[in-house]
């Protein structure tokens, strides 16, 4: 079949059916030192996840939280940060937020802009429980017939169209999302190669 298969969308239609997911692309990654100087007191911080510095006017992210500690009231190396995280070049956006339709293995396509380059490895998901008010940050997977039914999963799939599909559970595979649920999505916008 793969051989009929001429353009992208046609292959990208055949391989669905055997739950293979195409790769789309991965912005370029960064390895950094940290130094906090004199000026920052002697105590407890924390980089929020999605914060993002300028070099040279290239924008990069961080994606988790980062904590650390300054002990001395000079410069100090921080170690703890320094070459064990990474920065993402490009910037987190956020997705407009959604509403749930609760529907068995709800598929949510995202549509941001056709010039916009969205880093394979970095779109994340919280959902806002409709009955509770509280967020909950939902895991990707690579499929959501691994997983049982409460599990707070999603997988992510580039479709035919070179779009992102964010696919949910059915309370068998996966957790189902309720009617109601508010979803958010970030991505990271990618400035290329």
């Amino acid at each position: 079949m793969f051989t009929d298969a001429e353009l992208y969308e046609n292959m990208n239609r055949i391989v669905k059916s055997i739950d293979y997911k195409p790769v789309g692309y991965q912005t370029s990654t960064l390895s950094f030192g940290a130094v906090a100087n004199q000026s920052l007191g002697v105590d407890t911080y924390t980089i929020p996840r999605y914060a993002f510095v300028n070099a040279g006017g290239i924008t990069f992210s961080l994606k988790q939280d980062i904590t650390f500690s300054k002990t001395q009231t000079q410069n100090e190396s921080l170690d703890v940060i320094s070459n064990h995280h990474l920065l993402y070049q490009g910037k987190f956006e956020e997705y407009p937020l959604i509403t749930a339709t609760g529907e068995e293995f709800e598929l949510i396509t995202l549509l941001p802009g056709d010039d916009l380059i969205i880093d394979h490895f970095n779109i994340d998901v919280y959902v806002k429980d409709y009955s509770t008010g509280t967020w909950n940050e939902w895991q990707r997977t690579p499929s959501l017939f691994l997983e049982d039914g409460s599990t707070l999963r999603y997988e992510v799939r580039l479709n035919e169209n070179k779009r992102y599909e964010i696919k949910f559970g059915n309370n068998v595979n996966g957790k189902k999302l309720t009617s109601g649920d508010t979803i958010a999505v970030y991505y990271i916008k990618s400035d290329g190669k």
